[in-house]
């Protein structure tokens, strides 16, 4: 052994650079809100109001609320009077159209289930309607209501809810419209079975004009909602629309069958099927949304 010659080779070892690191995954792409619900504008006045004028219409008692932490879409909720803090109304503040005698618009707003409003006397205006002033903008996301009395007269009409900023331009929010349903006029506070009606505020709004194919002696069987009298096609239509579970609606005509069905016999369906129903037998045409 000795000193190295220039013949010796001088070994190194390559490594080979490591590779850049892989892209950051995409953030997920937003869930959709439930039920399509955005949360409801500010405004300061703030109202539900029917698409046609009632005379002896009752209402037994509305709730707002700024959030929707207590909506049950499957309306199934039971009324209660409201013991907590948290609803936005207070009866002082409420406003109306007109009342019939000391049915005022305070009586909805009063944590009292089995009070009512009413606007009896109110022919003298061209609309019905009643709500709130909150003094000062207030956002509305949901909104409970509680139909007056258990008569015909109070049943299958639709309810639209609006804000305000100056108590003259109201405008219709973007979520859900009411259609009036029977419910016991009185109940004791041990057997109530009264359920509220519901609605939220969407991110957009519904298709408030659908149209309607007409079948003549058709009908569907086993999806009936409700059933409404005395309404004429066009109303029952305007029912159908508001209600966001119908796709289709029977209405009573009379054919001459043995069915039990009336002629204005008005009867949101949750399914358009046709099979298996007899139109002819029980005085029934189908009307399906599209």
């Amino acid at each position: 052994s000795g000193p190295a010659s220039s013949c010796d080779t001088i070994k190194s070892t390559w490594v080979a650079p490591s590779p850049p690191p892989p892209s950051p995954s995409p953030p997920p792409s937003p869930s959709p809100p439930p039920h399509n619900h955005c949360e409801g504008s500010s405004h300061r006045y703030w109202r539900l109001r029917l698409t046609e004028q009632k005379y002896a219409y009752n209402i037994k008692e509305i709730q707002f609320f700024s959030d929707i932490a207590r909506y049950d879409d499957t309306q199934s909720t039971i009324a209660e009077p409201w013991s907590e803090t948290t609803s936005l109304h207070v009866k002082a503040n409420c406003i109306n159209s007109a009342q019939y005698g000391g049915h005022g618009c305070d009586r909805a707003f009063d944590n009292n289930i089995d009070s009512w409003w009413s606007n009896w006397a109110a022919g003298s205006g061209n609309m019905s309607w009643i709500g709130m002033d909150f003094e000062t903008s207030q956002k509305v996301s949901h909104v409970r209501f509680m139909n007056g009395r258990d008569l015909v007269s109070n049943q299958g009409h639709v309810i639209v809810i609006e804000f305000s900023d100056d108590k003259s331009t109201w405008t219709e929010w973007t979520g859900e419209r009411i259609v009036t349903q029977p419910k016991e006029q009185s109940q004791t506070s041990t057997s109530r079975t009264n359920t509220w009606q519901e609605a939220i505020s969407k991110c957009s709004a519904p298709n408030r004009n659908p149209s309607y194919t007409h079948y003549p002696k058709e009908c569907v069987g086993g999806h009936n909602i409700v059933k409404f009298t005395g309404k004429t096609v066009e109303q029952c239509k305007e029912i159908c629309s508001a209600m966001l579970n119908c796709v289709a609606f029977e209405f009573g005509v009379y054919y001459g069958g043995w069915g039990g069905y009336q002629p204005g016999d008005c009867q949101p369906q949750s399914s358009a099927n046709r099979g298996d129903c007899d139109g002819s037998y029980h005085n029934l045409d189908l009307y399906v949304k599209y």
